[in-house]
């Protein structure tokens, strides 16, 4: 939640949610940026942006959360060859990064 006093503009944690799902997000963010190169491209155009790790991971955790919700509505598993693809077609910004970080054989 984000708030705005003047030219003060500030975003809120929200400290009331189940904080074990929270850390669990952060973990998988966390692991998830190690094996897959999407993941890995996603943290780094964040932590260019001058995010702290800490937010890096939550907008990772939260594209994350995304896909998994896909997931469970089409009763698929995750494949990560269509997801690079999906990612590419859709026009993301982390396409033209991931194409830059994978090279082509």
């Amino acid at each position: 939640m984000s708030y705005q006093s003047g030219q003060l503009d500030k975003a809120h944690v929200r400290w009331a949610c189940v904080v074990s799902l929270r850390h669990t997000m952060h973990l998988w963010a966390n692991s998830s940026r190690k094996m897959s190169p999407w993941a890995a491209t996603c943290y780094a155009g964040k932590h260019q942006q001058e995010m702290s790790h800490a937010a890096a991971l939550r907008c990772l955790g939260k594209r994350w959360l995304k896909v998994l919700w896909r997931l469970w509505q089409e009763r698929v598993c995750y494949d990560a060859d269509r997801h690079e693809h999906s990612v590419k077609a859709r026009g993301s910004w982390v396409g033209p990064l991931l194409a830059e970080a994978t090279p082509t054989s």
